[in-house]
């Protein structure tokens, strides 16, 4: 893993690889300084399928009475949304909310096609 940091001293102290510092203050420079360094190249499906607490892949597809008793997910969101997904690694739970609609509109402002959620979940 590498640390990416607007930090110049915690940059620093960890120069032996595990840092890159970002220089700009704009995310969309951010991400093209960040895609630039290290060669990244992206697959438009497989946007937003990693899980932002362990990086493993977010997949399952769970209904809205799997999700009932499940006290991460807010009580709004259960009322009001009917599909969800979960990491298959640390199982964390995600849904399309604000997050995730802000996330595909900065993706597709830089020019990527991207879903606003996996399309293989279907509603059951």
């Amino acid at each position: 893993r590498i640390i990416l940091t607007r930090d110049r001293t915690l940059a620093a102290r960890r120069h032996g690889g595990g840092s890159f510092f970002v220089d700009d203050c704009d995310p969309k420079q951010q991400l093209e300084q960040v895609v630039e360094h290290f060669g990244l190249v992206f697959d438009k499906g497989d946007m937003l399928t990693r899980c932002s607490v362990c990086n493993g892949l977010v997949v399952e597809c769970l209904s809205p009475e799997q999700v009932a008793g499940d006290p991460r997910v807010p009580a709004h969101v259960k009322a009001t949304v009917d599909r969800f997904w979960a990491c298959d690694t640390c199982a964390k739970v995600y849904w399309v909310g604000p997050k995730s609609t802000n996330a595909v509109k900065f993706l597709q402002q830089l020019g990527e096609d991207v879903a606003p959620q996996p399309t293989d979940c279907v509603s059951e």
